[in-house]
């Protein structure tokens, strides 16, 4: 691919670069430099789905091409009225991880469209715009948040283990004391749902309430659900971690968001 990447379209070089990421191919950095290159000149040709996919793309690898996001970034906030709510949520997942020097625009951007239609958004994007938010330490985003919560309340049943760790998560993170509420509604399904649930995202949960003070009656009650239920010994199947579960990608953003 490498030798012909030249002869590529914009939508050919944003595929190419989703489909290495999305199997992980190792050694893939001279790749991804190259499509970096060849889409630095064209970049203003990229509709709204090549732009996310190869900024996410870039956080798959943690390619960190500064110019080549930089100019991602800005085309991106030209043409943001024109993104899906997946390519929305895609791009605040895929700049939160990857170091840009001045994402805030970008996020700004982001927030004020997501905000105009939070109604728009499932279990998935609401968990992974969260995180995303929560992970840059975004000083003005509370409007968001807030909204993020609001909406969570209303869709918790449709969450997975994940969504519920990264909303969590995110809520503590930013210290949202007045979203109490949303941390005690997402500690009962997390409870319910934890027979079918994948275990880490379960821990990554009792996790986050542990880290505040009025929530570890909660993180509490549900070690104790496990123990009465005679699942003591579950806590043998977590899986070592060499990073906090907020430093870790969430791994149904990973796997989900772009299928």
């Amino acid at each position: 691919s490498i030798a012909r990447i030249s002869t590529f379209g914009v939508q050919n070089l944003s595929n190419t670069a989703w489909a290495y990421a999305r199997l992980r191919v190792a050694k893939s950095e001279p790749l991804m430099a190259a499509i970096s290159s060849s889409s630095l000149s064209r970049i203003s040709a990229f509709d709204p789905q090549s732009l996310a996919n190869t900024s996410w793309s870039c956080a798959r690898f943690c390619f960190g091409d500064q110019t080549l996001l930089n100019a991602i970034a800005a085309e991106s906030i030209r043409t943001l009225r024109q993104f899906a709510v997946q390519n929305l949520t895609n791009t605040a997942w895929a700049f939160a991880p990857l170091s840009v020097c001045n994402v805030t625009p970008l996020m700004d951007a982001i927030s004020a469209e997501s905000l105009a239609r939070m109604c728009e958004f499932d279990s998935q994007h609401l968990g992974n715009t969260a995180w995303a938010v929560a992970t840059l330490q975004l000083h003005n985003s509370e409007p968001l948040m807030h909204a993020i919560a609001a909406a969570a309340l209303q869709k918790l049943s449709d969450f997975n283990m994940q969504e519920l760790a990264n909303t969590a998560w995110a809520v503590a993170t930013l210290e949202l004391h007045s979203e109490e509420p949303l941390m005690h509604a997402i500690a009962a399904p997390a409870i319910r749902r934890r027979e079918g649930a994948l275990w880490q995202p379960f821990f990554d949960c009792v996790d986050v309430f542990s880290l505040r003070g009025p929530m570890k009656s909660t993180a509490n009650c549900l070690v104790a659900e496990f123990v009465g239920e005679g699942l003591a010994g579950v806590q043998a199947q977590r899986a070592p971690r060499s990073k906090p579960a907020h430093e870790l990608f969430p791994s149904a953003g990973l796997s989900a968001s772009m299928l």
